[in-house]
């Protein structure tokens, strides 16, 4: 996800990353496809979202709403109304990290790779 921001922001095209429950997607806006008016600031609608860990899929707001009732949790708006900032990326990679050394198989004190 960093790495694709990284890239987007390289092009021009304004990302940021939306951390939802269990998930992280990046949120973008489609100006081609805006409803709300050019005086006010885009709605939840207006946005897209990708998936870069499911081969960049792209997902609406409903889809947002799915992955966040799969981990059971109900739906708050603030899931995808304010961006991650640095330190919250940081510590969900430090929490990641941590939750797959904390499930790797214990190898025996025999084994010497």
């Amino acid at each position: 996800a960093i790495l694709f921001t990284c890239i987007a922001r390289r092009l021009g095209i304004q990302v940021d990353m939306i951390g939802l429950p269990g998930h992280l997607v990046l949120r973008f806006l489609d100006n081609n496809d805006i409803t709300s008016s050019s005086d006010t600031f885009p709605s939840m609608e207006d946005y897209q979202f990708l998936d870069v860990f499911h081969g960049g899929r792209i997902m609406g707001f409903e889809d947002c709403q799915r992955i966040a009732a799969s981990y059971g949790f109900e739906w708050n708006n603030n899931f995808v109304r304010r961006p991650l900032d640095p330190t919250q990326v940081f510590s969900r990679i430090l929490n990641n990290l941590s939750n797959c050394h904390f499930h790797m198989p214990v190898l025996s004190q025999n084994h010497h790779p």
